[in-house]
């Protein structure tokens, strides 16, 4: 073309040759192709952030999702619900904080055999208990429970202190009497069923 355009040129003399060494670019195409190489890696770099940025969005949604779904569940928990789970699946710290709590969920509802626990109401009964217990104990007659397989669960401390006088006809020490089946009393078997 007749246009006149710039051009960067480099130009060395090779004296033991006698030759001259010259090489150039025009300044437009050199310019056209920064601005293409420019755009393109401009692009590259923002689908790149495009695609870091959704990913980041969607793990920070997840991440929300699951705890919102524990602390509700806790909630629920703090509650005496036991009849909700957590409906995580994942596989990251939440996910398996999830599982542990459904475990968990699932003993105390066999547990309990219930899936609603009115706390308070636990705490009275929990409270009976204990009263009731504290009674037996400080009852000044000898008392002893067994178990439905008819193993020793329980004494007073007035039963074991009337046992402790007749120690040398029992066949283990008082103290090693509980769990034991209630035949260590009676020298023989028949004498259990009369």
């Amino acid at each position: 073309s007749s246009k006149a355009v710039e051009k960067l040129a480099y130009v060395r003399e090779v004296p033991n040759w006698g030759w001259v060494l010259s090489s150039g670019v025009y300044v437009d195409e050199l310019y056209s192709a920064f601005v293409n190489t420019l755009l393109v890696e401009g692009l590259v770099l923002l689908l790149l952030i495009s695609f870091l940025l959704l990913l980041a969005l969607l793990i920070g949604s997840n991440i929300r999702v699951s705890a919102h779904e524990l602390m509700y569940l806790s909630q629920r928990l703090a509650h005496g619900d036991l009849s909700q789970t957590a409906a995580l699946f994942s596989r990251d710290e939440l996910g398996i904080s999830a599982h542990a709590l459904n475990q968990l969920l699932a003993e105390l509802r066999s547990a309990l055999e219930t899936e609603k626990i009115d706390w308070k109401h636990l705490t009275e009964q929990q409270h009976s208990a204990g009263q009731a217990l504290s009674m037996l104990h400080s009852a000044p007659i000898g008392i002893m429970v067994a178990d439905s397989t008819l193993h020793l669960s329980y004494m007073n401390p007035a039963m074991e202190l009337l046992l402790h006088g007749t120690e040398a006809n029992l066949p283990v020490p008082v103290p090693e009497l509980l769990g034991k089946p209630l035949e260590v009393f009676y020298q023989q078997q028949t004498d259990l069923g009369q």
